[in-house]
């Protein structure tokens, strides 16, 4: 996505303006996205919490997977994960680099049509149910923003040293790393929820 966003530099002019203004669409609907798919996720978790009529069996199940999904990050055991591989249609490039960019930020912002690569997101969105929608809102907004992150910093390195896919390498290179510490918070998280939940 980073390399999509900002491809090798054409000037000054190009770095300087088209760049960011892509930067911004698809930043500005990566966030939007998360937001409202947050939100979403939240009204359903207050309505399906308040229909089961007991919150501590939720809790109990929001545990069990966070540490299921911790121990498949840890590579201890395999699970067979929910997502779609859906490829952004060609004809989207009609449209200009700019909307394009605000198209490529909402598919992704949503996740569910794209590859997931971390289990945290699964766990995230049990978050979202559990908040409801006011929570559900503001946890898929910090999580945009955790997402736009690498974009940004590889725009940023872009537009100073032209060279972008080094910053693509150094992430791509410390994937392992995330998959560790991701296992190791998940399993804590769920450590201490189900001692909430059983307490």
């Amino acid at each position: 996505m980073i390399l999509e966003i900002t491809p090798p530099p054409l000037g000054a002019v190009t770095v300087g303006s088209q760049l960011w203004h892509r930067v911004a669409a698809y930043c500005t609907g990566l966030v939007l996205a998360t937001a409202v798919v947050g939100g979403t996720l939240g009204a359903l978790g207050a309505y399906l919490q308040v229909s089961a009529g007991n919150r501590r069996i939720w809790l109990v199940g929001v545990a069990l997977i966070a540490l299921a999904c911790g121990m498949h990050e840890l590579a201890i055991v395999r699970l067979a994960l929910p997502q779609l591989r859906w490829q952004v249609p060609v004809c989207w490039s009609k449209y200009g680099k700019v909307i394009q960019a605000l198209l490529y930020g909402i598919v992704l912002g949503a996740d569910i049509f794209t590859f997931i690569p971390y289990t945290s997101f699964y766990v995230l969105i049990l978050f979202e149910m559990t908040f409801g929608p006011s929570g559900g809102v503001a946890l898929g907004f910090l999580y945009g923003l955790a997402r736009i992150l690498p974009t940004v910093l590889g725009a940023t390195y872009s537009h100073h040293r032209d060279n972008v896919s080094l910053v693509v390498m150094r992430i791509l290179t410390a994937r392992p790393w995330f998959h560790v510490s991701n296992g190791v918070l998940l399993t804590l998280v769920g450590g201490a929820l189900l001692g909430i939940a059983v307490k």
